[in-house]
């Protein structure tokens, strides 16, 4: 018995050697030769789809080489051997890849691919700048959008309303009202019209900065003043732009503000949110306004 189990041991030691001797791995050289040709294949491949109009395949290539990494490390190693004598093709390319780096999530990856894009002399093209300045925000990127939006800016390029949104958001969400409110005004004197969306981001910003006592002041004139210029502009402030102002004239202790901001909601026909009521009821029963509860109550 103990022969055997000596045997066995040595029997499968003598096989495992026997099979890798029999199935020898590859030089690294040969390996290196071997993916080389394995990418210049999938970049042929990607130039014959783009070259016959079939962008669908190229992109859904595109996100298969991107998220499976193999053969190509990084999408920019993909940019950086993409070649090609027709301009077009290749912009055509370098839009498709920043626009699947972003559908990846892949902020990083979107940024370094855009970088060479410019490197090379060239801008892509406007919707695939604004989703490259998007996925930023989403990954709270603001300073590298506001750096970005600036560097185009100057450059002459003709961006839209949607870069200038992103840029004041990115500003807003950086403790700078000051820049998006110079945004804003950036944004009528290239003739663009000024929505919702940045009105409701400006006073978000502005609220939240009333939560400091020296920003007060700052408070009560700005957000009156950006309410009362959206009307000029013919914006119908709704019902969760005056949610946002109600929300910070009550948590700052304003209650005659905030009664005066509700009746103005009622006469124009506003609707505001079963939350923005509770805080407006909350401030008043604790500032012992029970007559103006009982009043909102009964509306």
């Amino acid at each position: 018995m103990a022969q055997r189990m000596h045997f066995l041991p040595i029997k499968t030691s003598l096989r495992k050697s026997l099979c890798s001797n029999t199935h020898p791995t590859q030089p690294p050289k040969l390996q290196s030769i071997v993916t080389d040709q394995e990418r210049n294949d999938k970049i042929k491949l990607l130039q014959t789809h783009l070259h016959n109009h079939n962008t669908n395949n190229a992109k859904k290539l595109l996100k298969h080489l991107i998220l499976s990494k193999s053969p190509f490390s990084s999408p920019s190693q993909m940019y950086s051997m993409f070649t090609h004598h027709s301009h077009s093709i290749k912009f055509t390319f370098s839009n498709l890849l920043l626009s699947v780096c972003v559908e990846c999530k892949l902020p990083n990856e979107a940024l370094e691919c855009y970088t060479l894009v410019r490197n090379d002399g060239v801008f892509p093209a406007l919707w695939a700048f604004n989703l490259m300045l998007e996925c930023l925000v989403g990954a709270c990127k603001y300073d590298t959008v506001l750096e970005n939006f600036d560097q185009v800016v100057e450059l002459g390029v003709k961006v839209d309303a949607f870069s200038y949104g992103k840029a004041v958001q990115s500003a807003v969400k950086m403790g700078d009202l000051k820049r998006g409110l110079d945004l804003m005004e950036g944004m009528k004197r290239d003739g663009m019209s000024v929505g919702g969306f940045f009105y409701n981001v400006l006073i978000s910003g502005l609220c939240k900065e009333r939560r400091i006592k020296d920003a007060r002041k700052l408070f009560d004139e700005m957000s009156e003043k950006v309410l009362r210029e959206m009307e000029s502009y013919g914006f119908v402030p709704d019902g969760y732009t005056y949610s946002i102002i109600f929300d910070g004239h009550s948590r700052s202790g304003n209650v005659n503000a905030s009664v005066h901001l509700y009746e103005e909601t009622v006469r124009k026909g506003i609707k505001i949110n079963e939350y923005t009521c509770s805080v407006l009821l909350n401030t008043l029963c604790k500032c012992g306004k029970m007559d103006e509860v009982e009043e909102i109550l009964e509306k």
